[in-house]
């Protein structure tokens, strides 16, 4: 790919508000957009090249990492939701939406990912059923 179409694809990546990440089978980045950046309040040079053990505390990247191992003996896709904390310590309430990529010989490179976070319709569904209880 040449650097003119690789930037091309970080540009249009960068563009979108949703956090979006890529790893290998090996559980490291090996890529991501702005938003997950701003997200995780950490660079891309900070992050490629870590796993989640390295970028987030142990109780949410047990979850992240066993997630990925089913994905990659199971690959496909994989939606489930869970919580992220954020670079201020703020808990969200997400969903991840990931995908298996495959290398040119049909064989699982990596994984694929969004981060969409639900926080706000949680809250609102725990508020509606504390109002119905009551």
């Amino acid at each position: 790919m040449k650097n003119s179409q690789k930037l091309n694809y970080q540009n249009l990546l960068d563009s979108i508000p949703v956090p979006i990440f890529y790893k290998g089978t090996d559980g490291k980045y090996l890529g991501m957009n702005k938003a997950f950046e701003d997200f995780f309040g950490a660079s891309r040079e900070n992050l490629i090249g870590k796993g989640v053990y390295d970028i987030t505390d142990k109780e949410y990247a047990d979850v992240y990492f066993k997630k990925d191992k089913e994905l990659f003996d199971n690959p496909g896709v994989q939606i489930y939701e869970t919580q992220v904390k954020d670079n201020q310590g703020n808990i969200h309430e997400v969903v991840f939406n990931k995908a298996t990529f495959f290398d040119e010989d049909d064989e699982v490179a990596g994984l694929v990912g969004t981060i969409l976070d639900v926080t706000e319709r949680v809250n609102a569904e725990k508020e509606i059923t504390e109002k119905q209880r009551r």
